[in-house]
């Protein structure tokens, strides 16, 4: 194979390059084009590829390579749904034999064609004509030494556009910024910190407190697991694709090799017969939706459900495959390229320890960021707001709004091992326990306190000890969640915009150019910074979203004022 000779000139020395294939293999398709791209010395920086498989499971898939250069992004669903939901603006459409026979599907990937010279390439039929005609588009044979010799591409003909069509844009950051700012070293501001610097981005991190992880990402060991929902809601849907990028990410920063992560499953012990048929009933729908991600999601009675956990248990639960626990401050340096892992981009990462970011103004094109007496620490085309208890008081400043944080305190109880039943996996219901790790075990109980003894636990454990305090002592913080329980992750909405453009769809309300913030985790923290910091880093770098339109609409920094407006007018 080789490359054909109109695409090596339509990505010649571009800084990114997008495009839509519609393949019965795009998997297939993909290695094809990344062999061509890596096989041109004068290809395009990044070469982000999009595709499509109609199968049950509605949700994204990524892949990359050279180091996240080169990414394919899958989405599966109905295909003519799934492509309408798109929003891209590919540089080329590569359609084959299903798109030419099927005029909707057709039509919409044609509209996902940039109006910037974009061109498309497959066959010329009667109905092919008659489709990208009406759309402005008429097909130019090309010789045979500029369409490609392989079933990798379309041979027939090329496309080109006669007259435009209105576009979504991908990026709203200049190519040639390639500086970042981030405020907050916790979970979401490392994990954006590592997603821009293997995009080869400079990223200077700055944090408060003298320590990475200092507040409610500092526990020692935490859980993961999926949200689930009978009616497999935003929440669970997002979850799942967290819990997804999570292990993506865990795999490729080595942390599960080096022990700072494990996928041990978790069980959620019910807490009453009520209770147990809730989770029944959750088993049944998952079961009913396989392939979704989940892995296995069982229900388990009592003894079953024990031999899994490796201790007697009080009851039986629903035992979830797809979970296990994490050590936050150690992933959070991880991700830093604190710990002296020699990861190939950790020259991209500064992080200023014990420095406060106090003003934020858009000053001569760059954002400026200041101390609390007005000295200048950085400026950057594009900030990160990953500082939870201030991001609010800084988009302001800068212009944006951001909405109010429900605060939700919390604390665990740090265990000796030998004070607990050690379990095998991680346990969920009335109360919380991890398995030993790191020469101690960590329990709590709810949102209103932690445990100060081991009582929190009965309903757990059989064999649980009576009123046993943790030798470590608790430790406790704040955790800030939205009224929605969802994240927060996107662009800063224009304040005075709000008041006017509400009304509009949400990619239609005006932004700060480069601010974007990543805040409202709650207890899911690790359950929401890969999948939001990719999802952030993508929308900086230019990529295809990882996510559904209608998952990134469920985070998107103005969806309350949106929604609070649509009221009012309902209501009126």
């Amino acid at each position: 194979m080789k490359l054909p000779g109109w695409l090596a000139q339509h990505w010649a020395g571009r800084d990114r390059y997008l495009i839509l294939i519609d393949s019965p293999d795009p998997y297939g398709q993909f290695e094809s084009l990344r062999s061509f791209w890596a096989a041109d010395p004068q290809r395009c920086r990044d070469l982000h590829i999009v595709g499509f498989i109609d199968t049950a499971p509605d949700n994204v898939q990524r892949v990359d390579a050279h180091e996240g250069r080169v990414t394919l992004t899958l989405h599966r669903g109905p295909p003519v749904v799934t492509v309408r939901r798109m929003r891209l603006a590919a540089d080329v459409v590569l359609f084959g034999d299903r798109s030419a026979t099927d005029p909707r599907l057709l039509e919409w990937l044609a509209r996902k064609a940039s109006a910037r010279g974009a061109q498309l390439a497959g066959p010329v039929t009667e109905q092919t004509r008659a489709v990208l005609g009406r759309l402005g588009f008429r097909p130019e044979y090309q010789s045979t030494e500029h369409l490609a010799d392989s079933a990798a591409l379309p041979t027939d003909a090329l496309w080109q556009r006669s007259s435009r069509v209105v576009e979504l844009p991908t990026a709203r950051v200049s190519a040639g910024a390639r500086l970042a700012i981030v405020i907050g070293a916790g979970l979401a501001g490392s994990a954006v910190a590592a997603e821009l610097a293997q995009r080869g981005w400079e990223v200077q991190v700055f944090e408060r407190h003298g320590v990475i992880a200092a507040e409610a990402s500092g526990n020692p060991v935490a859980a993961f697991r999926p949200h689930l929902s009978l009616d497999d809601c935003a929440l669970s849907r997002l979850s799942r694709a967290g819990v997804q990028a999570l292990h993506r990410s865990l795999e490729r920063h080595g942390a599960y090799a080096d022990k700072l992560a494990e996928r041990t499953g978790l069980i959620e012990v019910a807490d009453s017969p009520d209770d147990l048929r809730r989770l029944a009933a959750l088993a049944q729908a998952y079961s009913a939706r396989a392939g979704k991600g989940l892995g296995e999601v069982e229900l388990r009675d009592r003894h079953a459900a024990s031999n899994k956990a490796g201790a007697a248990l009080r009851s039986g639960g629903l035992w979830l495959r797809e979970a296990g626990w994490v050590r936050p401050p150690a992933l959070c340096a991880r991700w830093l390229c604190e710990d002296q892992k020699g990861l190939p981009w950790a020259s991209r990462i500064i992080v200023r320890r014990g420095v406060e970011v106090d003003d934020l103004r858009a000053e001569g094109g760059h954002w400026v960021v200041r101390d609390r007496d007005g000295n200048e620490l950085a400026h950057s085309s594009v900030v990160v707001l990953a500082n939870t208890q201030t991001a609010a008081s800084l988009a302001e400043r800068a212009g944006g709004l951001i909405n109010a944080l429900l605060a939700v305190p919390g604390s665990i109880g740090r265990f000796a091992i030998d004070q607990l039943p050690g379990v095998q996996c991680a346990l969920s219901g009335a109360g919380y326990l991890l398995p030993p790790t790191a020469g101690e075990v960590i329990a709590a109980a709810d949102y209103d306190g932690g445990p100060h003894n081991s009582n929190a636990l009965a309903e757990l454990l059989m064999d649980c000890p009576n009123a046993v305090v943790p030798k470590f002592g608790t430790r406790s913080s704040v955790r800030y969640a939205t009224r929605d329980h969802l994240p927060v992750a996107g662009e800063v909405p224009v304040a005075v915009s709000l008041g006017s453009e509400v009304d509009a769809p949400l990619p239609k309300i005006a932004r700060l150019p480069g601010l974007f913030v990543l805040t409202g985790y709650g207890s899911r923290g690790l359950v929401w910074s890969a999948l939001l910091a990719q999802l952030v880093a993508a929308r900086i770098n230019g990529e295809p979203d990882p996510l559904d339109a209608a998952l990134v609409d469920a985070v998107d920094p103005a969806r309350f004022w949106r929604r609070d407006r649509l009221k009012r007018t309902i209501t009126a």
